[in-house]
C-alpha cells in the first residue's frame, strides 16, 4: 500500500482582510486624535471660563472695596503703587518742613514771601552786608594760609570775659545773643576769627616803657587821687596793646582788600 501524504495548505490572507485591518487601525488612530482634540478643547474652554470667573470676581472685589483701609491695601498691592505713594509722602514732608523757606508770614490769608523780605533787605543794606562778607572771606583765607591755631583755653577765656562784662549790665550772655540774633556757636566762630587775626599781626605790635609813661603822664587826671599811677603800668600796657593790635588788624585787612581780586557781580546802592 502506498502512503498518501497530505499537505497542509496555509491560508494566505486575502486583500479584503488586509484592507479591513488597515481600516481598523486608521479608525483607532482617528478616534484617538478626536479624543485628544476634544480634551484640548475642554481644557481651553475650562481655562477661559476660569479666567472669566477670576476677572469677574476681581471686578466684584474692586466694586465692593470702598472702605479706606481696603483702598490702601489695593494701592499698595503693586510695587509701582508703593513707589508712587512713597514719592508723594516725601514731597509732602519736604514741603511741610521747608514751608518757611517760601512763605514767612500770612496776613488775612495773604502770604509774604521770603524773597520779598530778602529783596527789601538787599535794598536797605545789601552793600554793607556784602562788603562785610567779602572782608570776612579775605580774612579767613589769609588766616588759613598763615596756618595759625587758637587754643580752647583762649576761647573759654574770651567767652568768660564777655559773660562777665554782660552780666554787669543785668543780663545773661544767652539773652544778649538772642537780642543780636546770634548763637553761641556763631560767637565762638567770631572769637576764633578775631584771635587768629590777632596772632597774624601780633609780631608787629610792640609796647615800650616810654609809651606807657607818656600815657600815664597825659592821663594822670583820670587816675584815682590816692592811687599811684605807676601801679597801673600793667593795666596801661594791656590797654595800649589792645588799641595798637586793633589798628594793626585794620591795616592788615585794608592791605588784603587792596591786594586781592574781588569781582562784584551785583552792584548795590550805598544809599539807605
Amino acid at each position: 500500500m502506498s502512503k498518501t501524504t497530505t499537505k497542509r495548505v496555509k491560508k494566505t490572507p486575502t486583500r479584503t482582510s488586509k484592507r479591513k485591518s488597515v481600516k481598523s487601525v486608521s479608525s483607532v488612530k482617528k478616534t484617538a486624535v478626536k479624543k485628544s482634540s476634544v480634551r484640548a478643547t475642554r481644557k481651553k474652554t475650562s481655562s477661559k471660563v476660569s479666567r472669566k470667573q477670576n476677572t469677574s470676581s476681581m471686578e466684584v472685589d474692586k466694586a465692593s472695596c470702598t472702605k479706606p483701609l481696603c483702598i490702601l491695601k489695593r494701592l499698595f498691592s503693586t510695587q509701582k503703587n508703593i513707589i508712587f505713594m512713597v514719592a508723594i509722602l516725601l514731597v509732602l514732608g519736604v514741603g511741610y518742613l521747608a514751608k518757611d523757606m517760601f512763605v514767612v508770614a500770612m496776613i488775612n490769608g495773604k502770604p509774604i514771601y521770603r524773597w520779598t523780605v530778602v529783596k527789601r533787605l538787599e535794598e536797605q543794606g545789601g552793600k554793607q552786608v556784602l562788603d562785610s562778607l567779602v572782608t570776612e572771606t579775605l580774612v579767613r583765607q589769609a588766616v588759613k594760609s598763615a596756618n595759625v591755631d587758637v587754643d580752647q583755653t583762649e576761647i573759654d577765656l574770651a567767652v568768660k570775659e564777655i559773660e562777665d562784662r554782660i552780666s554787669s549790665q543785668g543780663i545773661t550772655l544767652d539773652q544778649a545773643l538772642e537780642e543780636q540774633g546770634m548763637t553761641r556757636d556763631q560767637l565762638i566762630d567770631d572769637i576764633i576769627l578775631q584771635k587768629s587775626a590777632e596772632k597774624v599781626v601780633s609780631e608787629k605790635v610792640v609796647i615800650t616803657d616810654d609809651e606807657i609813661s607818656q600815657y600815664i603822664e597825659e592821663n594822670a587826671e583820670f587816675f584815682p587821687e590816692d592811687a599811684d599811677p605807676e601801679s597801673f603800668r600793667e593795666t596801661v600796657r594791656q590797654q595800649l596793646y589792645s588799641a595798637k593790635l586793633n589798628e594793626e588788624i585794620q591795616v592788615w585787612v585794608q592791605d588784603l582788600q587792596d591786594n586781592s581780586k574781588v569781582i562784584y557781580l551785583k552792584e548795590y546802592s550805598s544809599e539807605l
